[in-house]
């Protein structure tokens, strides 16, 4: 089963293909405004190099925020497009949950953190247990300060958020705020891809004509609703 997958949550996004569980080919972009004028090119590059075509892999897998408003709405957009001509499944997959499972053996509660402007970052807690991750809490966005009262121990964090606020957070938390290598902390296309070929090996894709970005402000989430009551 091969599954092509963009990333554009933030502006350091992505485009791969994979296959069962490895990765054909996975391009990182890093753009100064919009993904508008690298994402095509990079589609074509990723196809190129896996010797596929649109209408030669088996879905299309997308992102779906939350994030940039402009980097999702592009992302969907050029997924929508290649779905709707290829005759193909869509999938979306939650970017912080992407950004979670780069850590699927964390011993410690972890909070990827978007920057989302505006004094706030996007959010969410996860944990791993045998390899998985398991998601705690709905996405959220909050200002840093009111998210960093929910802590009682050591904690991972990482992100476009964790990097803009984590003197803030150190500062709050002192050694029980952890933070992996920079290069590590954003959503892959690559871990977006692999979660979306999980999900159609069940048959489980989304509708093409209903399936839209998450935007958890204009949705006025504004805080976490827990799945449990202690982390």
């Amino acid at each position: 089963m091969k599954i092509l997958a963009i990333e554009t949550s933030t502006l350091s996004g992505s485009v791969a293909i994979v296959e069962d569980n490895g990765v054909l080919c996975e391009l990182a972009l890093h753009v100064e405004e919009t993904h508008s004028s690298q994402l095509l090119p990079a589609i074509q590059y990723v196809l190129q190099i896996a010797r596929l075509t649109p209408d030669s892999v088996d879905g299309f897998a997308v992102a779906v925020g939350p994030g940039s408003f402009t980097g999702l709405r592009i992302g969907m957009a050029a997924v929508k497009g290649l779905a709707a001509a290829a005759a193909k499944p869509i999938i979306g997959i939650s970017t912080l949950e992407a950004m979670a499972w780069a850590f699927p053996f964390s011993p410690y509660p972890m909070c990827p953190m978007i920057d989302a402007r505006m004094k706030e970052v996007y959010g969410a807690w996860f944990r791993a247990a045998a390899g998985e991750i398991e998601r705690v809490s709905e996405d959220f966005v909050l200002p840093p300060h009111q998210l960093l009262k929910e802590v009682k121990e050591k904690t991972l964090f990482f992100g476009t958020g964790a990097l803009r606020y984590r003197a803030e957070i150190v500062d709050a938390l002192g050694e029980q705020a952890l933070f992996p290598p920079e290069a590590i902390m954003g959503a892959r296309a690559s871990v977006v891809g692999l979660l979306a070929a999980k999900r159609l090996q069940r048959g489980d894709a989304d509708d093409l004509d209903s399936i839209e970005p998450l935007y958890i402000r204009q949705a006025q989430a504004i805080a976490p609703r827990k799945r449990r009551t202690e982390r």
